[in-house]
């Protein structure tokens, strides 16, 4: 229907896409989810500047729906992507770095991924706060008590005077 009173390329197929993403997110249809919010994307990219806060929804779409089907790994670019537009709302941006904060730890891609994991779903948590999304906040502090306590840091050192003889 969008694309018949719209027009194939329009911003409202795009942000059609992206709810019928959504929905098919919502009932964990991971690989029809995915196959939408790519069309969303790539005509996303075709319709706006580059940067376009619009892209949001599409990113983390991508990257909920890569989770979503065990692909943590592959879902962490775009969930980047989808935390990087600092414009977009709140919950939105609280929505997209919780998910790469469970991307971020089930890769380990790094030494630094646990912390990394931590930070994300602390942002993610005051982002849901901010938003007065309560019962988020408190998943996100369930998730947080789950992961290993962070190992102490060494003691700093004390820099040498120099060389004794």
């Amino acid at each position: 229907l969008y694309k018949t009173l719209h027009g194939e390329k329009s911003a409202q197929v795009a942000e059609a896409l992206d709810e019928l993403g959504m929905c098919q997110l919502g009932m964990k249809r991971y690989d029809d989810a995915l196959k939408t919010y790519e069309q969303a994307v790539a005509l996303k990219r075709e319709l706006l500047p580059e940067g376009d806060e619009g892209l949001q929804p599409s990113y983390d779409g991508v990257g909920q729906a890569l989770l979503g089907l065990g692909r943590a790994r592959d879902s962490v670019a775009p969930l980047q992507l989808a935390v990087s537009f600092a414009s977009a709302p709140p919950d939105a941006l609280a929505e997209s770095g919780f998910a790469l904060a469970r991307a971020l730890y089930q890769t380990g891609q790094s030494p630094e991924a646990p912390a990394e994991a931590r930070s994300e779903a602390t942002r993610a948590r005051e982002r849901f706060s901010e938003s007065g999304m309560d019962a988020r906040v408190g998943e996100v502090d369930s998730w947080l008590e789950t992961l290993p306590k962070e190992p102490p840091r060494p003691p700093a050192r004390k820099p040498s005077r120099g060389r004794r003889r």
